[in-house]
């Protein structure tokens, strides 16, 4: 947690207190109980590296400062393909998280379709190692649409069922006919098989 490290050098009387109004976004509350130090922080949240260059000018710890730049060389490899916000105040979700938390959002999906953030693996023997995981959310991904294609499924007139193999191999759902009149749409087919190719239907 940003905050819970940065407060080793910004002291304060109460730090709960200090995280409840940074969550609610409260300059106000924060002047009142004394931790006017920590209002920057509220500004910062925004654009990744705007974000950065404002967190960049506090004065923070080393330790601080180079997780920041950790994080600036992360969001530096995305370049410009995707949008990255930052938010050093947020905590909820990512308790668990040694540092950097984050969330995945994408167009026409609503909420998030992930989280996840760096933590600390401590093994038996007593060593630690650090790790990075995620979680992503399957019911919205399905509901935007990802993975869904379009079904594939040839059928094969009476005689033809040697070419199933050579069309299975290739991605196709074959269904062999046990007539000369059976109706590919009867048995969900997109195409028939020619002879040649699959042909639409």
């Amino acid at each position: 947690n940003f905050v819970a490290e940065l407060a080793k050098a910004w002291p304060v009387d109460d730090l709960d207190a200090v995280l409840g109004l940074l969550d609610g976004k409260d300059v106000a509350g924060l002047r009142a109980i004394g931790a006017a130090r920590y209002e920057p922080l509220i500004a910062a949240a925004g654009e990744a590296r705007s974000a950065l260059t404002a967190l960049g000018a506090l004065d923070v710890s080393a330790v601080l400062r180079a997780q920041l730049s950790d994080a600036a060389a992360v969001i530096a490899s995305f370049g410009d393909a995707h949008a990255v916000t930052l938010d050093p105040t947020e905590r909820h979700g990512f308790e668990y998280q040694r540092w950097i938390g984050f969330s995945f959002f994408a167009d026409g999906v609503r909420g998030e379709i992930g989280r996840g953030g760096a933590y600390t693996v401590m093994h038996p023997d007593g060593h630690s190692e650090p790790a990075v995981g995620f979680s992503l959310y399957v019911d919205g991904l399905v509901d935007a649409g990802l993975g869904i294609v379009q079904p594939r499924r040839v059928l094969l007139p009476l005689g033809m069922a040697g070419a199933s193999a050579a069309l299975r191999a290739d991605g196709w759902a074959t269904v062999a006919a046990l007539d000369t009149v059976s109706d590919a749409r009867a048995f969900r087919c997109t195409h028939v098989w020619n002879g040649v190719e699959p042909v639409p239907i």
